[in-house]
Protein backbone atom coordinates (compact mmCIF):
# COMPACT_ATOMS: atom_id res chain seq x y z
CA UNK A 1 0.00 0.00 0.00
CA UNK A 2 2.94 2.33 0.73
CA UNK A 3 4.65 2.11 -2.51
CA UNK A 4 0.88 2.56 -4.22
CA UNK A 5 0.57 5.76 -1.92
CA UNK A 6 3.86 7.21 -3.31
CA UNK A 7 3.72 6.81 -6.98
CA UNK A 8 -0.04 8.66 -6.71
CA UNK A 9 1.80 11.48 -4.74
CA UNK A 10 4.52 11.79 -7.57
CA UNK A 11 2.49 11.30 -10.35
CA UNK A 12 0.04 13.67 -9.63
CA UNK A 13 2.62 16.69 -9.53
CA UNK A 14 3.65 15.41 -12.65
CA UNK A 15 0.20 15.72 -14.56
CA UNK A 16 -0.32 18.62 -13.14
CA UNK A 17 2.46 20.69 -15.16
CA UNK A 18 2.05 18.40 -18.22
CA UNK A 19 -1.31 18.77 -18.53
CA UNK A 20 -0.60 22.48 -18.09
CA UNK A 21 1.91 22.28 -20.81
CA UNK A 22 -0.36 20.65 -23.22
CA UNK A 23 -3.31 22.57 -22.84
CA UNK A 24 -1.99 25.99 -21.76
CA UNK A 25 -5.24 26.04 -18.99
CA UNK A 26 -4.95 25.49 -15.37
CA UNK A 27 -4.94 21.90 -15.02
CA UNK A 28 -8.50 20.42 -13.60
CA UNK A 29 -8.85 17.50 -11.04
CA UNK A 30 -8.02 14.17 -12.33
CA UNK A 31 -10.19 11.59 -11.43
CA UNK A 32 -8.89 7.77 -11.43
CA UNK A 33 -10.43 6.77 -14.54
CA UNK A 34 -8.66 9.42 -16.68
CA UNK A 35 -5.13 9.43 -15.72
CA UNK A 36 -3.60 6.20 -16.26
CA UNK A 37 0.35 4.80 -15.94
CA UNK A 38 1.95 1.25 -17.53
CA UNK A 39 5.46 0.81 -17.38
CA UNK A 40 8.07 -0.79 -15.09
CA UNK A 41 9.45 0.25 -11.51
CA UNK A 42 13.10 -0.17 -10.81
CA UNK A 43 13.43 -2.64 -7.57
CA UNK A 44 17.03 -3.36 -7.52
CA UNK A 45 20.58 -2.18 -5.40
CA UNK A 46 21.42 1.48 -4.70
CA UNK A 47 23.63 2.68 -7.26
CA UNK A 48 25.46 6.09 -7.86
CA UNK A 49 25.48 6.28 -11.94
CA UNK A 50 26.56 9.36 -14.16
CA UNK A 51 24.70 8.19 -17.26
CA UNK A 52 21.78 6.41 -18.48
CA UNK A 53 20.20 5.42 -22.07
CA UNK A 54 17.80 2.92 -23.61
CA UNK A 55 17.09 2.31 -26.79
CA UNK A 56 13.09 2.72 -27.34
CA UNK A 57 11.20 1.66 -30.27
CA UNK A 58 7.58 1.69 -31.63
CA UNK A 59 6.00 1.37 -34.85
CA UNK A 60 3.11 3.78 -36.79
CA UNK A 61 -0.32 2.35 -36.19
CA UNK A 62 -3.72 3.71 -34.72
CA UNK A 63 -2.60 6.84 -32.26
CA UNK A 64 -5.00 8.52 -30.15
CA UNK A 65 -5.24 11.70 -31.60
CA UNK A 66 -7.34 13.36 -29.15
CA UNK A 67 -5.26 12.08 -26.27
CA UNK A 68 -2.26 13.28 -24.51
CA UNK A 69 0.40 10.70 -23.43
CA UNK A 70 4.26 10.38 -22.90
CA UNK A 71 6.72 7.20 -22.75
CA UNK A 72 9.62 8.24 -20.87
CA UNK A 73 12.97 7.37 -18.65
CA UNK A 74 12.89 9.09 -15.68
CA UNK A 75 15.27 8.98 -12.52
CA UNK A 76 16.54 11.48 -9.53
CA UNK A 77 19.61 13.14 -9.17
CA UNK A 78 21.92 13.89 -5.96
CA UNK A 79 20.16 17.87 -5.90
CA UNK A 80 16.54 16.28 -6.03
CA UNK A 81 15.69 17.11 -9.78
CA UNK A 82 13.15 14.31 -11.55
CA UNK A 83 14.98 13.97 -14.96
CA UNK A 84 12.84 12.60 -17.82
CA UNK A 85 14.17 12.07 -21.31
CA UNK A 86 11.36 10.33 -23.98
CA UNK A 87 8.66 10.87 -26.22
CA UNK A 88 5.43 12.81 -26.05
CA UNK A 89 1.97 12.30 -28.12
CA UNK A 90 0.40 15.34 -28.64
CA UNK A 91 -2.58 15.66 -31.15
CA UNK A 92 -1.52 12.74 -32.77
CA UNK A 93 1.75 14.16 -33.29
CA UNK A 94 5.20 12.56 -31.79
CA UNK A 95 7.86 14.72 -30.30
CA UNK A 96 10.90 14.22 -28.10
CA UNK A 97 10.65 15.20 -25.08
CA UNK A 98 12.61 15.68 -21.80
CA UNK A 99 11.70 17.55 -18.02
CA UNK A 100 13.53 18.30 -15.04
CA UNK A 101 12.74 19.97 -11.38
CA UNK A 102 13.90 22.63 -9.15
CA UNK A 103 12.91 23.12 -5.56
CA UNK A 104 11.67 26.64 -4.39
CA UNK A 105 9.92 27.55 -1.24
CA UNK A 106 9.75 23.69 -0.64
CA UNK A 107 7.59 22.94 -3.50
CA UNK A 108 8.63 20.70 -6.76
CA UNK A 109 8.66 22.51 -9.77
CA UNK A 110 8.76 21.42 -13.31
CA UNK A 111 11.23 22.80 -16.57
CA UNK A 112 9.97 21.15 -19.60
CA UNK A 113 9.63 20.94 -23.43
CA UNK A 114 6.77 18.30 -24.32
CA UNK A 115 7.57 18.88 -28.12
CA UNK A 116 11.45 19.72 -28.40
CA UNK A 117 11.88 18.40 -31.99
CA UNK A 118 9.18 16.23 -34.05
CA UNK A 119 9.88 12.68 -34.76
CA UNK A 120 8.83 9.17 -36.62
CA UNK A 121 7.82 6.00 -35.50
CA UNK A 122 11.19 3.68 -35.57
CA UNK A 123 14.20 3.20 -33.43
CA UNK A 124 15.39 5.99 -31.06
CA UNK A 125 18.20 6.13 -28.56
CA UNK A 126 17.63 7.95 -25.05
CA UNK A 127 19.97 9.27 -23.18
CA UNK A 128 20.65 11.16 -19.49
CA UNK A 129 24.80 12.18 -19.01
CA UNK A 130 25.49 13.92 -15.50
CA UNK A 131 28.59 15.89 -14.16
CA UNK A 132 29.43 18.86 -12.69
CA UNK A 133 25.66 19.97 -11.89
CA UNK A 134 24.66 19.83 -15.32
CA UNK A 135 22.64 17.08 -16.75
CA UNK A 136 23.18 16.44 -20.97
CA UNK A 137 19.46 15.61 -22.31
CA UNK A 138 20.00 13.00 -25.48
CA UNK A 139 17.50 12.07 -28.22
CA UNK A 140 19.23 10.33 -31.41
CA UNK A 141 21.73 13.03 -32.41
CA UNK A 142 20.21 15.87 -30.44
CA UNK A 143 20.80 16.70 -27.33
CA UNK A 144 20.70 19.98 -24.67
CA UNK A 145 22.48 20.84 -21.65
CA UNK A 146 20.80 22.25 -18.60
CA UNK A 147 21.76 22.50 -15.07
CA UNK A 148 20.27 20.74 -12.43
CA UNK A 149 22.97 20.95 -9.65
CA UNK A 150 23.35 17.23 -9.59
CA UNK A 151 26.22 15.32 -10.11
CA UNK A 152 24.82 11.91 -9.83
CA UNK A 153 21.53 10.25 -10.93
CA UNK A 154 20.50 8.06 -8.10
CA UNK A 155 19.42 4.24 -9.12
CA UNK A 156 17.09 3.01 -6.69
CA UNK A 157 13.46 2.23 -5.81
CA UNK A 158 12.35 5.82 -4.54
CA UNK A 159 14.32 8.75 -2.75
CA UNK A 160 13.73 10.79 0.36
CA UNK A 161 13.34 14.68 0.80
CA UNK A 162 10.47 17.88 1.61
CA UNK A 163 9.80 15.02 4.41
CA UNK A 164 8.09 13.09 1.36
CA UNK A 165 9.11 9.72 -0.25
CA UNK A 166 9.38 9.19 -3.87
CA UNK A 167 9.40 6.49 -6.88
CA UNK A 168 12.95 6.98 -8.37
CA UNK A 169 13.87 4.83 -11.37
CA UNK A 170 11.32 4.49 -14.14
CA UNK A 171 10.50 3.35 -17.80
CA UNK A 172 6.45 4.16 -17.92
CA UNK A 173 4.09 5.59 -20.17
CA UNK A 174 1.22 8.07 -18.95
CA UNK A 175 -1.79 9.03 -20.34
CA UNK A 176 -3.73 12.15 -19.83
CA UNK A 177 -8.05 12.19 -20.44
CA UNK A 178 -7.61 8.42 -20.63
CA UNK A 179 -11.45 6.73 -21.42
CA UNK A 180 -10.60 3.52 -21.78
CA UNK A 181 -8.54 2.98 -24.89
CA UNK A 182 -4.94 2.66 -25.32
CA UNK A 183 -3.06 3.58 -28.46
CA UNK A 184 -2.78 0.83 -30.69
CA UNK A 185 0.96 1.46 -30.51
CA UNK A 186 3.73 -0.95 -28.61
CA UNK A 187 6.23 0.87 -27.47
CA UNK A 188 9.52 -1.28 -26.17
CA UNK A 189 12.33 -0.52 -24.12
CA UNK A 190 15.77 -2.20 -24.53
CA UNK A 191 19.56 -2.11 -23.74
CA UNK A 192 18.57 -0.26 -20.48
CA UNK A 193 21.72 0.50 -19.09
CA UNK A 194 23.67 2.79 -16.71
CA UNK A 195 27.48 4.15 -16.95
CA UNK A 196 27.78 2.61 -20.43
CA UNK A 197 27.12 -1.01 -20.12
CA UNK A 198 25.99 -1.95 -17.01
CA UNK A 199 22.74 -3.65 -17.73
CA UNK A 200 19.56 -1.84 -15.57
CA UNK A 201 17.45 -5.39 -14.68
CA UNK A 202 15.49 -5.71 -11.51
CA UNK A 203 12.53 -3.92 -12.49
CA UNK A 204 8.74 -4.73 -11.50
CA UNK A 205 5.71 -3.33 -12.97
CA UNK A 206 4.31 -0.36 -12.47
CA UNK A 207 0.26 -0.36 -12.92
CA UNK A 208 -1.31 2.65 -11.24
CA UNK A 209 -4.79 4.17 -11.60
CA UNK A 210 -6.31 0.82 -13.29
CA UNK A 211 -6.04 -3.17 -12.88
CA UNK A 212 -7.26 -3.92 -16.51
CA UNK A 213 -3.54 -4.19 -18.30
CA UNK A 214 -1.32 -5.92 -16.27
CA UNK A 215 -0.57 -8.28 -19.31
CA UNK A 216 0.02 -5.52 -21.20
CA UNK A 217 3.67 -5.08 -19.54
CA UNK A 218 6.38 -7.42 -20.16
CA UNK A 219 9.92 -7.33 -18.24
CA UNK A 220 12.44 -9.62 -18.88
CA UNK A 221 16.12 -8.32 -17.90
CA UNK A 222 16.79 -4.56 -18.98
CA UNK A 223 13.94 -5.10 -21.39
CA UNK A 224 10.48 -3.39 -20.87
CA UNK A 225 7.96 -3.71 -23.48
CA UNK A 226 4.40 -1.80 -23.22
CA UNK A 227 2.16 -3.62 -25.82
CA UNK A 228 -1.58 -1.11 -25.40
CA UNK A 229 -2.91 -4.32 -26.65
CA UNK A 230 -3.71 -7.64 -25.28
CA UNK A 231 -0.76 -9.82 -26.11
CA UNK A 232 -0.95 -13.57 -28.01
CA UNK A 233 1.23 -16.20 -25.48
CA UNK A 234 3.41 -18.59 -26.62
CA UNK A 235 4.60 -21.06 -24.44
CA UNK A 236 7.65 -23.05 -24.53
CA UNK A 237 8.41 -26.15 -22.40
CA UNK A 238 12.51 -27.98 -22.78
CA UNK A 239 12.27 -31.70 -22.01
CA UNK A 240 15.00 -33.58 -20.79
CA UNK A 241 16.38 -35.07 -17.66
CA UNK A 242 19.11 -32.40 -17.13
CA UNK A 243 20.92 -29.51 -18.09
CA UNK A 244 19.95 -25.80 -19.02
CA UNK A 245 19.85 -23.50 -21.98
CA UNK A 246 18.24 -20.58 -23.21
CA UNK A 247 15.50 -19.35 -25.43
CA UNK A 248 15.62 -16.35 -27.94
CA UNK A 249 12.58 -14.80 -29.81
CA UNK A 250 12.16 -11.07 -30.93
CA UNK A 251 14.22 -8.97 -29.21
CA UNK A 252 13.75 -11.23 -25.58
CA UNK A 253 16.58 -13.79 -24.64
CA UNK A 254 15.28 -16.19 -21.57
CA UNK A 255 17.57 -18.52 -19.76
CA UNK A 256 15.59 -22.07 -19.39
CA UNK A 257 15.66 -24.98 -16.93
CA UNK A 258 14.27 -28.21 -18.41
CA UNK A 259 10.45 -29.45 -17.80
CA UNK A 260 9.58 -25.52 -16.79
CA UNK A 261 7.04 -23.85 -18.60
CA UNK A 262 8.02 -20.90 -19.90
CA UNK A 263 5.37 -17.99 -21.15
CA UNK A 264 6.47 -15.63 -23.69
CA UNK A 265 3.54 -12.15 -24.24
CA UNK A 266 4.10 -11.18 -28.33
CA UNK A 267 1.77 -9.12 -30.49
CA UNK A 268 0.79 -11.00 -33.65
CA UNK A 269 3.12 -11.88 -36.71
CA UNK A 270 5.90 -13.61 -37.80
CA UNK A 271 8.33 -14.75 -35.42
CA UNK A 272 12.03 -16.74 -35.29
CA UNK A 273 12.03 -19.00 -32.00
CA UNK A 274 15.51 -20.64 -31.25
CA UNK A 275 16.19 -23.19 -28.74
CA UNK A 276 19.94 -23.69 -27.74
CA UNK A 277 20.00 -26.82 -24.94
CA UNK A 278 23.43 -28.32 -23.19
CA UNK A 279 23.37 -31.38 -20.99
CA UNK A 280 26.18 -33.87 -20.11
CA UNK A 281 25.37 -35.58 -23.74
CA UNK A 282 24.54 -32.82 -26.21
CA UNK A 283 24.90 -29.11 -27.27
CA UNK A 284 21.40 -28.85 -29.00
CA UNK A 285 20.32 -26.21 -31.14
CA UNK A 286 17.39 -25.87 -32.99
CA UNK A 287 14.93 -22.99 -35.00
CA UNK A 288 11.16 -22.64 -35.57
CA UNK A 289 9.70 -20.25 -37.94
CA UNK A 290 6.31 -19.11 -36.24
CA UNK A 291 3.03 -17.07 -37.57
CA UNK A 292 1.84 -16.07 -34.38
CA UNK A 293 -2.08 -15.76 -34.83
CA UNK A 294 -3.18 -17.42 -31.38
CA UNK A 295 -1.86 -18.90 -28.05
CA UNK A 296 0.55 -21.22 -29.10
CA UNK A 297 2.35 -24.38 -26.89
CA UNK A 298 5.65 -25.64 -28.03
CA UNK A 299 7.18 -28.66 -26.63
CA UNK A 300 10.91 -29.37 -27.05
CA UNK A 301 12.37 -32.92 -26.53
CA UNK A 302 16.59 -32.67 -25.97
CA UNK A 303 17.44 -36.15 -27.75
CA UNK A 304 19.04 -38.66 -25.02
Amino acid sequence: MKTYVLIIVLMLILAGVLYLGFFNETPKKQSRSDHIYLGALYNGPYEKVTSLNATLLFRGGSNLRDIQYYVVMSVWDSNDSYDQIGISSVDGLFFSTYSYTYIENKTIHYKFNATWFPISPGTHELRMTISNGYVTFSVDDRSIRLFTGGNYFILYKSVQFLNGEYIDFTLYEEIYKFHGSLPQISFNFSKVEYNGETQVNDMIPLLQNTSNFSNTIMIIGNTVNLYNQNPLFLKVKILSSSGRGQISIADVQESVLPNKTYILPLLRGNYTLTVNFQDNLVNYTNTYKLYLYKNMYINDTIPS
